[in-house]
């Protein structure tokens, strides 16, 4: 049995809180919900999205976790927002 939280729009389908019974996926339950996921549900979506996949603060790419197929690299930027008197400032 394996089972996974979609946050679903109009071109993308992102995927989190991944789980799977079973010693290390041993029956291939979270193998089959992907394959079926990605090749037949959401086939018509333009992304399929496991979320981050990066170690190092984001320097480096985990290669066990992009399952050979095509990695979109992006910029992350971070902005601080600071609330006074009900008017926001942005850092």
């Amino acid at each position: 049995m394996a089972g996974a939280t979609l946050f679903i729009n109009n071109e993308v389908v992102h995927v989190q809180y991944i789980s799977g019974i079973g010693n290390k996926n041993q029956h291939g339950a979270l193998d089959y919900l992907f394959y079926e996921l990605i090749t037949s549900i959401f086939k018509d979506y333009h992304y399929f999205d496991f979320g981050n996949s990066n170690e190092q603060n984001g320097t480096q790419l985990n290669q066990g976790l992009h399952f050979g197929k095509k990695v979109l690299v992006h910029e992350l930027l971070f902005i601080t927002f600071i609330v006074c008197q009900r008017n926001i400032l942005i850092i």
